[in-house]
């Protein structure tokens, strides 16, 4: 299970993901100030849309666009509350990404510093125990 994950982290050209994340980052927050800043329409009164009155029959087609026109646009508040929220996500989700490839750049450079360490530390004990071997056998 190791190796599969192993297998899929070098798998990932990361230079690419570093060199691309402040780039994700802005184009979340214009997305998200884009969405945030929309304004909302006034909805509209039936003497604004230039209705006219003309007996009954009249008054219930008007009635029943009215009711039709309130769905709507009670519809399209949901809607917008929705791009809203979304968009609000991708923003905190964009910058968690900024700062987890900044984390695994970190760590990326301190386990390089660990494996020159290690080898270095390799290279002295082999070099103790030649000079052990050859001048106290």
């Amino acid at each position: 299970m190791a190796i599969a994950w192993l297998s899929v982290l070098q798998s990932v050209p990361w230079t690419d993901v570093v060199r691309n994340a402040p780039k994700v980052a802005a184009g979340a927050k214009k997305l998200w100030q884009s969405a945030a800043g929309a304004v909302q329409p006034a909805p509209l009164d039936a003497t604004e849309a230039g209705a006219e009155v003309v007996g009954e029959g009249a008054q219930d087609a008007l009635g029943v666009l009215q009711s039709r026109m309130a769905v709507l646009e009670s519809g399209l508040q949901q809607a917008d509350q929705q791009l809203t929220e979304a968009s609000r996500v991708m923003n905190i989700l964009a910058e968690q990404n900024v700062q987890l490839i900044a984390s695994m750049e970190a760590l990326r450079v301190r386990l390089s510093r660990q494996a020159v360490a290690f080898w270095g530390l390799l290279l002295i004990a082999a070099a103790c125990v030649s000079v052990w071997a050859i001048f106290w056998r």
